[in-house]
């Protein structure tokens, strides 16, 4: 299975940066990492929180990732 392998880092320092992660499918079905991120459900909406990277074995296919931070960022 393939690899997804990310890494967020801060655009001044380079450093990896916390944040919240959105994997959805083709299809739009959430997609979590089975790692010791943490995980929230929402209604429909999934996301993952992220402490600067994360790995996800995905089958093959499209997906969107999609990264957020507060917005005091």
């Amino acid at each position: 299975m393939p690899l997804l392998s990310v890494s967020v880092l801060d655009d001044a320092t380079e450093t990896p940066t916390p944040c919240r992660v959105y994997l959805t499918d083709a299809a739009g079905a959430s997609v979590l990492p089975s790692t010791d991120h943490i995980a929230f459900s929402v209604g429909e909406e999934s996301h993952f929180l992220c402490e600067g990277s994360f790995e996800a074995s995905l089958a093959a296919g499209t997906y969107r990732v999609r990264v957020e931070r507060g917005p005091e960022y």
